[in-house]
């Protein structure tokens, strides 16, 4: 592998973060419990805070481009067998707040059919924050620098540990699609 993760500046424009921000404020289909987050060997819950979900079916229209662009990275980049992306899989929006993090994990499915293979991240902040970096685990933590700025994209392997450090000051949001596809050989 020549990269841990790949990334993709301004993805969105400001104003089509505002619009998407707005449209799942007002459209969402259900907060995710942190119950289905990742535990630590303690039983403790990794992330403090509770995604907005939507369906890709409600959203499409609106990230269509966004889409073909992570496609066009994995197509000539990244190189994973992937499926399409179907109108009831979901994406989350994650806000966080002072003092919300997200503790080490990986991203996965738990499928004995499929297998979660890439995790696309979007900065949809629409304010300043402090705290709240994105780090990578690749022999040794990684920050990810490029995810600081609104509408830049980061893409990395699921099965790579990464975490957001606590935010200190302000809001911290950001967009997650996680890509599927058969079970790796």
């Amino acid at each position: 592998m020549k990269s841990s993760y790949w990334f993709i500046k301004n993805i969105l424009s400001r104003k089509e973060v505002n619009e998407i921000n707005s449209f799942i404020e007002n459209n969402y289909e259900f907060i995710q419990p942190r119950e289905d987050g990742s535990l630590t060997p303690d039983g403790k819950f990794k992330k403090n805070f509770e995604p907005k979900s939507i369906s890709w079916g409600k959203i499409k229209s609106k990230l269509e481009n966004a889409l073909d662009k992570i496609l066009t990275v994995n197509d000539y980049d990244i190189g994973c067998d992937l499926f399409n992306i179907h109108d009831t899989d979901h994406l989350l929006l994650n806000e966080y707040t002072t003092k919300k993090k997200y503790d080490w994990h990986i991203d996965g499915s738990g499928s004995e059919i499929f297998h979660t293979k890439l995790t696309v991240l979007i900065n949809m902040s629409t304010e300043p924050y402090s705290g709240g970096k994105f780090e990578l685990m690749m022999n040794n933590q990684q920050p990810v620098p490029e995810l600081d700025k609104t509408g830049n994209a980061v893409i990395f392997r699921s099965h790579t540990p990464h975490r957001v450090t606590p935010v200190t000051k302000g809001t911290r949001k950001s967009l997650t699609f996680f890509l599927s596809g058969p079970r790796w050989r």
